[in-house]
């Protein structure tokens, strides 16, 4: 494929750099000669970019995808994992290019529905008229009603728009959960809110903007339902950024699960309660008439089809969770499940969906009433019963499609099916269901629909040419696949110091207390060179039997991700003590790994206790497996493929945690002694060696 830049590309990105008083860099410009060739030619459909830090790769494909969807009139679907780079690209490169550019365009970001207030929820709790009830639900009593207040006036005044993230008062999440609504629980234009509703509101202005920024899940939640919120793909130009999520988000946007208590608690407690107060709005009201001896029946059945279950799981052979000390599973190998449990399983499914269908029909007659009903002439009772009625629905669902999913013999995904059970309360189980065949759900929700894409990261090829990467996301057999790695900017050699100390012993399981013991003793001295560090595990088990170990002198200086506030609190707090010239070193998991930019002296070591494998216990790399050996494929090749790839990519990704800037300065240690014998593979595959 020829690569070129078009006039109008060309033109925006020397405005910008002229605007900026930047210079142009060689990666960029690469960048965007390759997406221009991909958009424009008869051949590609889908360009991908690996672009390390220091490329300024937002400038490159926006620059680049902007000014040529608007001359093909096309509009962008612009879609990242994290709310920092969505902040990013919403108050700095978008705005930044609009003022650059001589053709205007807009933008705008889309959220999902939780992440803005629901405006009728809102006034029912803060009205005078709202009974007691539903104000004595609120944590801070007087406090949060007099906040909800303030919201209510901010959102009639024009001073807000309901986006939660910029909320004027400080909201908890329980608060938040009861001024928000979800798809079930929303009326959409029955509700007498609906022209003022910050969530359509933002959808309105959606379906106008050039550019409509969003995120994985919210995406991949609404093509799930068939929700038609976004541009058509067939008209739009999408860009996959922060790309090395997208197969873990397709995995988790079409995950099923199912907790066993919840929904014995739903079905006994709640809707045993909610069915005698539906009776009394419902009945009265013309043209619905529902069968409540099905309703009431199908109940009873259910929970006496759900305590045979229980019964049955309890006999199951479960065995200790190896990334969770908490709890244990029962893996159903190669998807198969007893005839016993699947007749048990199939009985509680076609009395949840009778349960399920009668409850509908509820909802929409209350739905109705409200519609037809001033909305200061509704009792409070019945503003609460339709929010429980919409929540109970949601919790049967989810259930209902859990069931079905596990009731079904195809095999067409593959989904990976198990059972987990907690240690501290032993009749509580959760059902899960994960789909292994990430690639086909792409392909189907995606590529098959798309016209034009870039996808494109900082870290998504394992030297293999993108392959891992391509399989995960169901791109690996396709011919119209375009694909570019850019060459970092960065000196790393030198920017880097690569420290592979000596270590006696490996992270294995049979000298696991060894290596433990040996890296605590020499973890102080690896600390002690810097005032920042990074400390990456691949456990919270090992995380905290290190932490145990140290002296309290090293320890007082060691803060972990896994504390009240989360992990932007925790940042911000090391930024704070790094600033005021104090030590201060993270420990985490896998989600300090990632997503994660600490510039300067906010991190000058990253040190890697174990190099980052899969769980070989784990469910869904079991069933990975198993598809694999199914296809035919050696240990060897299966092993290539799960681990080693994967296994490259992390260990780039927690490197990368290190050189933000082209002024940063620091050093990696790497504790495994594996990554210079038999995995040596994955230190070659580092950038940090002349």
């Amino acid at each position: 494929m020829q690569h070129r830049i078009s006039p109008n590309v060309k033109k925006l990105y020397e405005n910008w750099l002229n605007q900026q008083g930047f210079k142009s860099r060689i990666g960029q410009k690469q960048m965007i000669s390759f997406i221009d060739s991909v958009i424009n030619s008869p051949d590609s459909k889908i360009g991908v970019v690996e672009a390390p830090t220091g490329i300024g790769k937002s400038i490159a494909y926006a620059a680049t995808i902007i000014p040529l969807a608007k001359s093909l009139d096309k509009r962008v679907i612009l879609v990242t994992a994290t709310v920092a780079l969505q902040e990013q690209l919403q108050t700095d490169v978008l705005p930044s290019l609009a003022q650059a550019s001589e053709q205007p365009f807009s933008f705008v970001l889309l959220k999902g529905r939780r992440r803005y207030v629901c405006t009728n929820r809102l006034k029912n709790i803060v009205r005078p008229e709202t009974g007691v009830s539903m104000k004595a639900m609120l944590d801070g009593g007087s406090s949060s009603i007099a906040n909800l207040n303030h919201l209510l006036d901010q959102l009639y005044q024009h001073l807000w728009d309901g986006d939660l993230d910029y909320s004027p008062v400080k909201l908890n999440d329980s608060l938040k959960f009861r001024i928000t609504t979800d798809s079930r629980g929303c009326s959409r234009e029955q509700c007498p809110e609906y022209r003022e509703c910050p969530y359509f509101t933002a959808i309105k202005k959606s379906r106008k903007a050039d550019v409509v920024l969003t995120n994985y899940d919210h995406l991949l939640s609404n093509l799930r339902v068939d929700n038609n919120i976004f541009p058509a793909f067939d008209r739009a130009i999408v860009i996959f950024d922060e790309s090395q999520n997208l197969a873990a988000k397709v995995q988790t946007a079409f995950s099923l699960q199912c907790n066993l208590i919840t929904l014995s608690e739903t079905l006994q407690q709640t809707l045993g309660t909610m069915i005698v107060a539906l009776q009394k709005v419902v009945k009265p009201i013309p043209g619905y008439e529902l069968d409540w001896e099905l309703l009431s029946s199908s109940r009873q059945n259910a929970v006496f089809a759900l305590k045979n279950l229980n019964s049955l799981i309890v006999d199951l052979d479960f065995r200790k969770d190896d990334a969770e000390q908490d709890r244990s599973i029962h893996r159903f190998v190669d998807g198969f499940i007893s005839n016993e449990l699947s007749e048990q399983m199939l009985q509680l499914l076609v009395n949840l969906e009778n349960v399920r269908g009668q409850l509908v029909q509820c909802y929409g007659a209350l739905l109705a009433t409200q519609e037809d009903t001033e909305v200061n002439a509704l009792p409070t009772k019945f503003v609460e019963l339709l929010d429980s009625l919409a929540q109970v629905l949601s919790r049967l669902e989810e259930a209902v499609g859990l069931f079905h999913c596990y009731s079904e013999s195809s095999d067409e995904y593959a989904p990976a099916r198990w059972i987990e059970k907690s240690k501290t309360e032993e009749s509580r189980y959760v059902l899960r269901s994960v789909p292994i065949e990430t690639g086909s759900l792409a392909s189907k929700y995606l590529w098959e629909h798309i016209d034009r894409a870039i996808l494109t990261s900082a870290t998504i090829d394992a030297n293999d040419n993108f392959q891992h990467f391509l399989m995960n996301v169901g791109l690996n057999h396709s011919s119209f696949v375009d694909t570019l790695l850019v060459d970092t900017p960065l000196d790393l050699t030198d920017c880097v110091s690569l420290q592979l100390p000596k270590f006696k012993y490996e992270p294995k399981q049979k000298v696991r207390e060894k290596f433990v013991a040996e890296l605590a003793t020499k973890l102080p001295s690896f600390l002690g060179q810097n005032q920042s560090a990074l400390v990456l595990f691949t456990s919270w088990s090992m995380l905290l039997e290190i932490l145990d170990k140290l002296s309290p002198t090293v320890k007082k200086h060691c803060y972990t991700q896994q504390r009240e506030g989360g992990i932007p609190l925790l940042l911000e707090e090391h930024k704070q003590r790094i600033d005021a010239g104090m030590k201060s070193y993270l420990f985490g998991t896998n989600a300090l790994r990632e997503g994660v930019d600490l510039p300067g002296d906010y991190c000058q070591h990253v040190i890697i206790t174990k190099l980052p494998f899969e769980v070989f216990t784990d469910p869904v790399y079991r069933s990975k497996h198993e598809h694999l050996q199914a296809a035919g494929l050696s240990e060897s090749e299966i092993y290539t493929t799960l681990q080693i790839a994967s296994t490259i990519l992390k260990l780039k990704q927690a490197c990368g945690r290190l050189i933000r800037t082209e002024t940063d300065r620091g050093r990696i240690t790497i504790c495994d002694k594996r990554i210079q014998g038999q995995f040596k593979r994955m230190l070659n595959a580092l950038p940090y060696q002349n």
